[in-house]
């Protein structure tokens, strides 16, 4: 992790104006084609929604906003992230929640998580992973929804 200067930091008024909000977090939901992805994962065997996982936080690391985190009232950019999501218990109904750093391609990591998620009993499992690393996905396949979420500030600034 490398601290940022946040004097020289070109984005220094939005972070100054956005950190006084009681839950200063934007969420933006989108509609992706994933159809090449999809013919990708099928073809070779891997499954989807590791392999969305696993694509979603290389694109975040790619972008360094992305990548910045606010830890003790500085920010740091922490150079890699690891995805924490939900997955469904075979043969049940309830999730669990694996964390998993990243490998180099995408074949490995599936087959990380794969083993991981096999001996997980515990509720959250996977990796010791700082929580700042971590980005969070989840998902509802076979419903069809878009979202826009933003919590707007409820005290004086």
């Amino acid at each position: 992790m490398k601290i940022l200067d946040i004097d020289n930091w070109d984005r220094k008024s939005i972070y100054e104006a956005f950190s006084k909000y009681e839950f200063p977090f934007y969420n933006v939901a989108f509609y992706l084609d994933v159809t090449r992805l999809k013919k990708y994962v099928t073809k070779h065997g891997l499954p989807f929604y590791y392999s969305m996982i696993y694509l979603a936080t290389v694109a975040a690391d790619m972008t360094d906003n992305f990548r910045l985190r606010i830890i003790d009232g500085k920010i740091y950019d922490i150079e890699k992230s690891a995805p924490s999501f939900t997955f469904l218990r075979p043969e049940t109904e309830a999730f669990n929640i694996v964390s998993c750093r990243l490998t180099d391609c995408l074949d490995d990591f599936t087959a990380k998580v794969r083993n991981i998620i096999k001996h997980q009993t515990a509720f959250i499992g996977g990796e010791d992973i700082p929580q700042a690393s971590l980005i969070y996905y989840t998902y509802i396949i076979h419903v069809c929804h878009g979202s826009r979420f933003h919590h707007y500030q409820t005290s004086t600034l």
